[in-house]
């Protein structure tokens, strides 16, 4: 287990949205060196991934396994409710959290909202960002972040983007030898 898999996650990210719906503005991350990166590209494998479609049918995606249900989020502040659920190969934890805003709201500003979700869960989750990359994911502007947790024993990678209506988070954590697909979980996202 990489940082204490299913709950540690969800709470982690739990606290950061928390955050960016209370306060609305980034935190700024940690941006040391970690003691050791791991190499988390792992080769594109030919295996089918098993789909899987959000509660409310807004978007689907693809993991290496069955992801089982976090449960509901709490909302706060702009947002409704969140809802989270995680696959785990070996010591290999991929996430996918939503959080559904508060009907009428509309974020003043997307790039600072994406940043706070990436700094919240850096912070709540003892995540060492070590790379930042604004991108595109599905039409949306994305932040994509490389860092380490566990005194670099872990390797994270992530992208927080917005979609109409709600904030995305998909994050994967692993362990030292663990072979990641991050870009074919990232580019599974279809939203309905």
């Amino acid at each position: 287990m990489v940082l204490g898999v299913g709950g540690a996650l969800v709470a982690i990210v739990v606290v950061c949205i928390l955050a960016v719906a209370l306060l609305g503005t980034p935190a700024p991350s940690d941006t040391s060196v970690a003691a050791a990166v791991i190499d988390e590209t792992g080769p594109t494998t030919t295996v089918a991934w098993v789909p899987w479609t959000a509660a409310d049918g807004s978007f689907s995606l693809a993991f290496p396994v069955a992801p089982e249900p976090a449960g509901q989020l709490p909302g706060a502040g702009n947002l409704d409710h969140g809802e989270a659920v995680l696959a785990q190969v070996g010591s290999t934890e991929y996430a996918s959290i939503l959080y559904t805003y508060a009907p009428g709201y509309v974020p003043d500003d997307e790039a600072a909202l994406v940043t706070a979700t990436v700094d919240g869960a850096a912070k709540g989750g003892g995540i060492t960002i070590l790379t930042r990359e604004w991108g595109n994911v599905a039409g949306s502007p994305s932040l994509t972040f490389r860092g380490s947790a566990n005194d670099g024993e872990a390797s994270v990678r992530g992208v927080a983007f917005n979609a109409p209506g709600c904030t995305h988070l998909l994050v994967v954590i692993s362990g030292a030898g663990d072979a990641v697909d991050f870009d074919r979980f990232v580019a599974s996202y279809t939203p309905s």
